[in-house]
């Protein structure tokens, strides 16, 4: 439509002579944009002023969900989105960017953008929303490494310990991403190590997260500060078991300078050294002997032989037999 084009193009004073022919100001385009949408997406202030004095529906959401405010914050244009506000636009509204329902804070926190943040917040959007994967606006700040938005979000009193969906909290995203900086914020506000997330139903912990994925500075990092080396998730798999199993050789020898439980079983019996048997990583067999891990743990392997199932032990040295068959 006219006014839209009037809008997009950044023409205020065309907008102005729409407007007052009675140009309808909430007519909306196959994608359901609004004049007033356009010109926040293209950041033309004075068109968004006069189609706010006109009566634009500042809520009005297009087909993502999203409504001018979040157009403002993505582009990070506090004086739009100041424009927003002062006409009462509904700062907990959610997009449905991938479905999710995102809020404006989500979005700058997000798209790293802290001064929108703080803009955000100090004009009291709520810190703690969450999306439809239950994410916060500091989950996503950690997830996307934005250490500004995280701290930010956490001066006013961003919870640490939410978790999303996924049980995992916004320090779990920072071990996966290898944030040590981020990592050091949120245990700087009391986040909980032990918590667990829900990955694949097995409750890992942040120690885990990072001896799985092979992260050794920040298995240092989080043994350093104080994480118990020895607790296990729902699989009873401890840090030095998952490392051994994705033969992440570096993390293993400092869990097991920090007093990793060598001989630890999880529920099928296996013990570290099983998995770097089954893996025939010497290297890692030989790290784990060297400090008294139980050659003869035997652990418990279903087998069937003809039609009949049976439990059985199998030792360490059965296994290297297999292994080098």
């Amino acid at each position: 439509m006219a006014l839209h084009f009037a809008s997009a193009f950044g023409h205020p004073h065309v907008v102005m002579f729409l407007l007052e022919i009675k140009c309808a100001v909430n007519l909306y385009d196959t994608e359901h944009c609004t004049a007033v949408i356009k010109a926040a997406q293209c950041q033309h202030t004075a068109c968004v002023q006069i189609l706010m004095r006109h009566g634009a529906d500042t809520n009005f959401a297009d087909h993502s969900g999203n409504t001018a405010l979040h157009y403002a914050v993505l582009n990070e244009d506090t004086v739009i989105a100041t424009e927003l506000l002062s006409h009462n636009v509904n700062t907990e509204a959610g997009n449905k960017c991938f479905h999710f329902h995102r809020m404006a804070l989500h979005f700058a926190s997000a798209f790293g953008h802290p001064h929108v943040v703080t803009f955000l917040l100090e004009i009291k959007c709520a810190v703690n929303l969450y999306d439809t994967e239950h994410c916060t606006a500091v989950i996503k700040a950690a997830q996307r490494q934005h250490t500004a938005c995280v701290q930010i979000l956490m001066r006013h009193g961003a919870d640490t310990n939410f978790a999303d969906h996924s049980g995992n909290t916004a320090l779990h995203y920072a071990v996966l991403n290898e944030d040590t900086v981020i990592a050091t914020e949120l245990l700087s506000h009391n986040v909980n190590t032990e918590a667990g997330n829900k990955c694949f139903h097995f409750h890992r912990m942040a120690l885990h997260f990072a001896s799985a994925f092979g992260h050794p500075h920040v298995v240092t990092f989080l043994l350093e500060i104080k994480c118990a080396v020895n607790l296990y998730d729902t699989e009873h798999c401890t840090a030095v078991i998952k490392a051994a199993q994705r033969q992440h050789t570096a993390c293993v020898q400092i869990l097991m300078r920090h007093g990793a439980d060598t001989n630890f079983a999880d529920h099928s019996g296996n013990t570290a050294l099983h998995y770097a048997v089954l893996n025939e990583d010497t290297v890692i067999a030989t790290e784990l002997l060297s400090h008294n891990a139980n050659n003869e743990a035997g652990n418990k392997v279903s087998c069937a032989v003809g039609s009949h199932n049976h439990r059985y032990v199998r030792s360490v040295t059965s296994l290297f037999e297999i292994c080098n068959s």
